[in-house]
């Protein structure tokens, strides 16, 4: 999901020009935090457990990982907006803390909490970052409509 994430903002700074530096370091820091998931795993092997698994959705991953792979191939392939990659990334990082992807398993491993703690505060970061990005396209659009009535 991690990894789709990052294609999707990738896919974001070839299309959007004026804010291809944004989406560039969005996706290189999707692909920190997929690194970070990476090391896991590295629990796993050494032994450590898993609880509250059931409770994790692997079908909500799986939708939201389509919804972003689909929305990465639109990017690349369609036409795309300042307005429409803001919204779609911010409707995405809000779906990953609202499904609980690092809050809801957890583990014997102290690592674990470390790592998902700082998973859950990367991703609300990157809301704020977004939401900054849909304030000033938001101004762009509302001086356009001002600059139209003038004329």
């Amino acid at each position: 999901m991690e990894e789709a994430t990052a294609g999707l903002y990738n896919a974001y700074s070839k299309r959007v020009k004026d804010m291809d530096d944004f989406w560039a370091k969005r996706a290189a820091e999707e692909m920190q935090h997929s690194t970070m998931l990476s090391k896991l795993f590295r629990i796993l092997d050494d032994g450590k457990l898993f609880y509250n698994i059931e409770n994790f959705s692997v079908k909500n991953i799986e939708d939201l990982t389509e919804y972003i792979l689909e929305a990465e191939f639109d990017a690349r392939h369609g036409k795309l907006s300042k307005a429409q990659a803001v919204m779609t990334s911010l409707t995405i990082e809000k779906l990953m803390i609202e499904g609980g992807f690092y809050s809801t398993a957890q583990s014997d491993a102290d690592e674990f909490k470390i790592i998902a703690g700082r998973l859950r505060d990367l991703t609300k970061q990157h809301i704020d970052k977004i939401e900054e990005q849909m304030e000033a396209v938001n101004r762009m659009g509302a001086a356009a409509k001002e600059n139209l009535s003038l004329y």
